[in-house]
């Protein structure tokens, strides 16, 4: 490629020179009303179009080396970013596997775990927080709150089936309980604040069967949380971000 941009400047300089050489001999030639003055006049065109041709070649092959250079630095600029996200999603949103053993609230949700006699939910269950606008905080195993873009309402899933927590379609279930934004839960249910339609209502959803009760007032669902239920979590509903600052 460098050779050939080479041979190019020397074609350019060796055609331009002629060029020069010819005029200079057309017109003395005129000047002397030669008989051959013309042929002076016509080599003078050949390195016209030589130099011409000559400049358009280089000028075309610097672009498409260009486009090419400019198309392969695009593709590793796209890699770089695509390995730093890979990166982020699966170093950084982990960071909390070492804590997990005197996390306040993973120690506490492990406990629910155990009370459940659950099959073992992998470490990956309690620390893998989300990725940029997805967050993620776990509850009791195998369920998860989930919000985009911003921390002030969630979303209930069933992880039950999922292996692989950072990436999309992983097999989680939708538990249809949207717009919470204060909850509070023990092992078996969720007690769940509810805006919809600018409606306050109060859920409970039960962790063991996916059924759900509707309450009218904090105080109603609180008291059949305990006398159903037998419900030991906590008193108060803590709000979404206030959860999620609690994995931090």
């Amino acid at each position: 490629m460098i050779f050939k941009g080479i041979l190019f400047i020397i074609l350019i300089a060796l055609s331009g020179i002629l060029l020069l050489v010819s005029l200079i001999f057309l017109i003395i030639r005129l000047s002397e009303n030669h008989p051959k003055k013309w042929n002076w006049l016509y080599t003078a065109l050949i390195a016209l179009a030589i130099l011409v041709g000559s400049i358009f070649l280089f000028v075309r092959k610097v672009a498409n080396t260009a486009k090419v250079y400019s198309e392969n630095i695009g593709k590793q600029m796209e890699e770089s970013f695509r390995n730093m996200e890979d990166s982020l999603s699966s170093d950084f949103h982990y960071k909390l596997i070492d804590s997990a053993h005197y996390n306040p609230i993973i120690k506490q949700l492990k406990g629910y775990e155990e009370k459940n006699n659950s099959e073992k939910a992998p470490d990956e269950f309690y620390v893998y927080l989300g990725f940029q606008e997805y967050y993620r905080m776990p509850i009791t195993f195998p369920f998860s709150l989930h919000c985009i873009d911003v921390l002030e309402t969630a979303s209930l899933f069933n992880e039950k089936y999922v292996v692989e927590y950072n990436i999309s379609d992983n097999g989680e279930i939708d538990a249809h309980l949207n717009d919470i934004t204060a909850f509070a839960f023990d092992n078996s249910i969720l007690i769940a604040k509810q805006n919809t339609d600018k409606k306050e209502k109060f859920i409970i959803y039960e962790f063991a069967n996916d059924r759900t009760s509707e309450f009218n007032s904090l105080k109603e669902a609180f008291s059949v949380a305990k006398k159903q239920y037998s419900y030991s979590g906590a008193d108060t509903l803590v709000k979404v971000i206030d959860y999620h600052r609690l994995f931090k």
